[in-house]
């Protein structure tokens, strides 16, 4: 896992409307908008899944179910998107 330094920083999301390729709609205007996003903190990631060792060294949590003796090089199988986000309104 590698940690992205992003506190701080903004981009352009989405695509701009002379972009080939764009899915167009009604009299040529295109389907989405671009917006201007900050990132409020710093994130990490990764190529292959997380494993369970990672995620409770990141953590200190084991929410997984998998228990057996190579739990440890398994993914962590039980975790929500929104509890990855730090959303705890589910």
């Amino acid at each position: 896992m590698r940690r992205i330094p992003a506190k701080d920083k903004t981009f352009v999301m989405g695509s701009p409307e002379s972009e080939v390729g764009r899915e167009k709609v009604q009299n040529d205007v295109g389907t989405e908008n671009q917006v201007n996003v900050r990132f409020s903190r710093d994130y990490y990631v990764s190529v292959f899944e997380l494993t369970q060792a990672q995620y409770r060294y990141i953590t200190k949590q084991s929410p997984s179910t998998y228990a057996g003796e190579d739990a440890d090089m398994h993914p962590v199988e039980t975790v929500s998107y929104n509890s990855l986000r730090g959303n705890t309104k589910g």
